[in-house]
């Protein structure tokens, strides 16, 4: 809660945010890849989610808001080189093909929302 002056505003949790739009790119990446299991889920670095659909494996990175659509459309681009990077380094560490998967997600309200899938591939 952040209070200015007599009014006070009510601020959504942050990492609520981030935690729901971290669950919807987990089930979009596995409807995407059928098949999809995760590997790992690295805590407190990049990527958010690695999983394999047995073929590739995929390097999920989470990005959520409650700001607007138009918000959560920036985002892949903000976040692109960053992927780009990760790939290019992990292809040659892996006999599979690496995939990244930038997925911008806005919560419109408690039960929709508007997702953006960038995939990144060497």
């Amino acid at each position: 809660m952040i209070q200015e002056g007599y009014e006070r505003h009510l601020e959504p949790s942050k990492s609520a945010i981030g935690a729901i739009g971290e669950g919807v790119a987990a089930i979009l990446s596995q409807r995407l890849y059928q098949g999809t299991v995760r590997l790992a889920r690295p805590y407190h670095t990049y990527p958010d989610l690695v999983s394999t659909d047995r073929k590739t494996t995929l390097m999920t990175e989470a990005k959520a808001t409650v700001d607007s659509v138009e918000r959560i459309k920036e985002v892949p681009q903000e976040e692109l080189f960053r992927m780009a990077q990760h790939v290019s380094a992990c292809t040659s560490l892996d006999v599979r093909p690496v995939i990244g998967l930038l997925i911008g997600t806005a919560l419109l309200d408690e039960t929709s929302y508007h997702a953006v899938i960038t995939e990144v591939r060497k």
